[in-house]
């Protein structure tokens, strides 16, 4: 039997009708019955169009009157998919895309979607209940219930001898949760929903498949975004784990054109439509993308993040197996999930420690699981912060097989005071410090008096250069951290600069010091000039008397510049002076020049640092707020005496 799905019309006269008459099934075939459940945007509304086919042995029982206030109307005629809202006319819902693909997934089977959807369920609204009164399930609910129940008994008396199932798809929509919810109070909800649903319809048991029109809404980093929403995901989730023969597919994040409450344009919410069908057949589990490996100082807290590569986007994750799993616990397996100490705690003594990790889908299905190994230090290195490509420099004084004299690298350093023509890069890059040639333009290597190891710049031409530029040609962020003594200068000074041969360059250079009163200010410059926006400056940076660490950082909209040492910090401890200000955003083409150390230069070398650089690192990301402080203590162990407090 052929089904025709572009009807126009209540009770216009189609090929649809032949669902009521049937037709003589083999003895083994199977009816599936699909009711398409939850906010209206499930059925759509008007044509699907684009789908102007036959399907074979798929139908649609009943439907939805077109005119507003009337929807509640059963029906036993064969009508297209409808949305009781004439406002909104023509919007596409993603049911025709799971008929088609149940259908697909049972080849021999006859399949009847059920349009339910009239307006929410309600889930939150005002506490569930199945009973036929406003709020909660109420009258919304009874009407799917009876939609269900004479929808079976028409295909009973159709085709008699066949054997009935049925998958149930619930699309969550604005209505089915208010804007903040707790997760225990929509999850709570939706379980009594799940269940009233398949006592109600004597459907024990039977597969329920949940899916979302709002996914925008639960993704962070997505441009609609809601915090408060969530939950809801969550909800979704853990319906997922908890409840037998639940699924969940959140769907594609896919806005474009749209209302912001309803899946357009047709192609998404078909989309929408094949990840739901999909859930029912996946049989491949997620992988683990997240790097296996981490440093964390011991004593402190863990938070690590874990992510995974799942077509449905809200893999959860469990612990599984490993010679230290007993150390560990997972944060939130639903919403934002974290591999942390246990009791989330602060961390066991130095060493390494090893556990086992396994992602799920919402189809049930879990990956391989992967073995991650978490190494509890005295200090986190800077070159574990470089997981994904990003350019920039770590350089180690304290290791003095980083260091040569020759700018071939073929010469160690050896003593203080021998000049340093090349310094190894730690983050992998390959990005080492080189001066311009085996001549004065060298810095010295000396140490301190409290036998800590730096470069002595004398402001005239000593300058070191790398390979890559401090951001990236997208968005400019960067992360700088470095030790420093000097005077105030007599002239504008930079610790850390660009170097380029053309005068009309965009550059970023994250420190300077100004030529009076010894602060220090980052400086920016994009196609326009001289970048947008006021640069933070800290004040009295620079006395000669006092070693400090020195953070400096842009996050794509603000420059921030922060202090740290042992003499200046506020009292019982705190963040170290910090500066932050509006700083604006800057050209697609921005920093594609070579960085420099100990001063900057177009065309020539210029304002060159005169005074101590200690080790540190730039990198071309805004490093998180954990990462900065490991990465401000890391480099004070290499320049002050006692840590930072």
């Amino acid at each position: 039997m052929a089904v025709h799905w572009g009807g126009r019309g209540r009770g216009h006269t189609s090929r649809w009708t032949a669902a009521a008459t049937g037709g003589t099934p083999t003895p083994s075939q199977s009816v599936i019955l699909v009711p398409l459940l939850g906010q209206s945007n499930i059925v759509g509304l008007g044509t699907i169009d684009g789908l102007d086919a036959d399907v074979t042995d798929v139908y649609q029982y009943g439907g939805q009157s077109a005119l507003a206030g009337s929807y509640l109307q059963l029906s036993t005629d064969i009508t297209p998919l409808g949305h009781p809202d004439a406002a909104i006319y023509n919007r596409v819902g993603p049911g025709i895309s799971i008929l088609t693909k149940v259908k697909a997934q049972n080849p021999s089977a006859i399949v009847i979607g059920i349009p339910c959807g009239i307006g929410s369920i309600g889930l939150v609204a005002s506490g569930w209940t199945s009973s036929p009164t406003p709020g909660g399930g109420g009258i919304r609910f009874e009407f799917a219930v009876d939609q269900y129940i004479d929808a079976k008994a028409a295909a009973l008396a159709a085709w008699p001898s066949a054997t009935f199932s049925t998958i149930s798809f619930f699309v969550q929509g604005e209505q089915d949760a208010a804007t903040s919810v707790a997760q225990a109070t929509y999850y709570a909800a939706l379980a009594s929903f799940v269940a009233d649903w398949r006592s109600r319809t004597s459907a024990a048991g039977s597969k329920f498949v949940i899916g979302s029109m709002l996914p925008q809404k639960f993704i962070p980093g997505s441009p609609n975004y809601l915090a408060t929403y969530a939950a809801i995901n969550a909800a979704h989730v853990q319906a997922s784990l908890d409840i037998s023969n639940v699924y969940y597919s959140r769907g594609p994040d896919d806005r474009t054109a749209n209302d912001n409450l309803h899946y357009q344009p047709a192609a998404v919410s078909r989309l929408q439509g094949e990840y739901m069908g999909d859930t029912l057949t996946d049989v491949t589990g997620p992988t683990i993308t997240s790097v296996n490996t981490y440093s964390n100082l011991a004593g402190s807290a863990l938070s690590f993040v874990l992510t995974a590569s799942d077509t449905y986007g809200h893999a959860t994750f469990h612990l599984d197996g490993g010679a230290d799993v007993a150390q560990f616990e997972i944060s939130d397996p639903y919403i934002t999930p974290t591999l942390r100490w246990t009791g989330n705690g602060t961390g066991p003594a130095a060493g390494t420690y090893v556990v086992g990790i396994r992602a799920r889908d919402g189809a049930g299905n879990y990956g391989a699981t992967q073995t991650f190994t978490l190494t509890a230090s005295a200090e986190v290195s800077p070159a574990t912060f470089f997981t994904s490509g990003e350019r920039g420099a770590v350089w180690d004084l304290t290791d003095l097989t980083s260091l040569f004299q020759d700018v071939a690298g073929t010469t160690p350093v050896t003593a203080a005071g021998q000049t340093v023509g090349k310094v190894l890069d730690k983050s992998g890059n390959n990005n080492h410090w080189v001066a311009a040639a085996d001549n004065t333009t060298r810095p010295l290597y000396q140490v301190d008096g409290d036998g800590k190891p730096y470069l002595s710049f004398d402001g005239s031409n000593d300058i070191l250069f790398g390979a890559t530029p401090h951001a990236t040609t997208t968005n400019g962020r960067y992360t700088c951290v470095m030790g420093l003594f000097a005077a105030a200068p007599a002239a504008t000074r930079y610790a850390i600069g660009s170097y380029s041969t053309a005068t009309t360059t965009p550059f970023v250079e994250p420190i300077s010091a100004a030529a009076s009163g010894g602060n220090l200010t980052p400086s920016m410059r994009n196609d326009s000039g001289n970048g947008a926006g006021t640069l933070p400056v800290l004040t009295g940076m620079l006395d000669n008397a006092t070693k400090r660490v020195i953070h400096s950082g842009y996050n794509g909209s603000n420059s921030t510049l922060r202090m740290r040492n042992g003499a200046d910090r506020p009292a019982g401890g705190g963040t170290g002076s910090y500066q932050s200000t509006t700083q604006g955003t800057f050209a697609n083409n921005f920093a594609l020049t070579r960085a420099a150390l100990g001063g900057r230069g177009f065309n020539t070398p210029s304002s060159f640092w005169q005074g101590r650089i200690y080790s540190g690192f730039n990198i071309n990301r805004y490093l998180s707020d954990s990462e900065i402080t490991a990465g401000e203590d890391w480099v004070a162990s290499r320049i002050l005496t006692a840590a930072l407090p």
